[in-house]
Formats: structure tokens, sequence, C-alpha cells
């Protein structure tokens, strides 16, 4: 669900998704029916996105979906600096990874963090998180993710139950006390 937060933050009806086909069904799948994905090969190295495939596919109305297999911090510092085309980092098995002296999740304008059950990192459950450094993305996530709540009793977008229990958030909290 936090792609799907992501991606509908940053219009994904409106745009073609650009991501690898090695990777979970929920990558490509929870996007929007009027959406369209681009797949591209990945590395045999690493299994990461290729960049240089994702940069010549790149269009302005585009979202490149990153994804980090294995704990690889995929390539994306150059698709960042080769595009401005909105990129959403899956940094789900890459937690904690460096690339070129930053941490993954530092890259793109939204990432995502899964704490599935069988991650590396988990809620005993389901459940997710979101983290971005873009103001616009960082007001509209909450409200998408609380039935379009900005309030109580005032709504102000069409939104999603998507809130994450409190003993599931509890467990997480002393998890992520672990994470440097």
């Amino acid at each position: 669900m936090a792609l799907l937060i992501a991606y509908e933050a940053l219009g994904i009806r409106r745009r073609t998704l650009i991501t690898t086909p090695y990777t979970f069904i929920a990558t490509a799948a929870v996007t929007f029916p009027s959406s369209k994905v681009s797949f591209v090969v990945v590395l045999p190295e690493n299994a990461c996105i290729n960049p240089l495939e994702t940069i010549e596919k790149a269009k302005k109305d585009a979202i490149i979906s990153v994804v980090r297999i294995f704990g690889y911090p995929a390539s994306v510092d150059v698709i960042c600096e080769n595009t401005d085309i909105s990129v959403v980092e899956d940094c789900t098995q890459a937690r904690g990874a460096i690339l070129k002296g930053k941490r993954v999740s530092s890259y793109g304008d939204v990432s995502i963090f899964s704490f599935y059950p069988s991650e590396n990192m988990t809620v005993v459950g389901d459940g997710g998180m979101l983290v971005t450094n873009d103001e616009k993305i960082y007001k509209y996530a909450p409200m998408l993710r609380d039935n379009g709540r900005i309030s109580r009793y005032v709504h102000t977008i069409a939104g999603l139950n998507l809130r994450l229990n409190t003993i599931n958030a509890a467990i997480d909290l002393v998890e992520l006390k672990y994470l440097d």
C-alpha cells in the first residue's frame, strides 16, 4: 500500500510506470487500471533495474520504480542524475544499504519499505513505510492513507483506509531502534 500511495502522490493515473519485471507483483499491479507499465531488463550482476535502458525509456509522463533485490543498491543515482523523472525507490530488501556514500531511500522523490512478515524487518503482519523529502507528498500521503482526512471529521480527498494498527506500529518502532 505504500507503493500505491507513492504512485498516487506522483500522479500515476496520468503517467507510465517504468520498472523491472524481476520483483514482487505489487510493484506493477498496484497501479490504477488506466495506468501503463513498461518493463526494462535487469542487470545480470545484481538483478536490479538497468539504469541506461531506464533512462532511454524515460519520458516526461513517466514514473520510475526502482526495486532493490537481495540487498543490492540499484543504480538509482545514475537514473536521478540523468533524468528529471519522478523516482520511487523500493528499499525493502536493502535497508541500511549505502550507494556512493548515501543511504538508499535518499535519491528518489519517494521511498517505500515493506514490513510484510517474510521481509528482513517486519511488523508481524502487513505494514509499510513511506519516506520523502517532498513537502507536497509529505502532506498528501497521510490524507490518502486515512480516508482523505485532514482532521477528525474533515475529508478533503477521496482516500483509502490504509492505516497501520497500533500493535503492529509498536513492534516496528522497537525494530527501528536497531537500524542506524
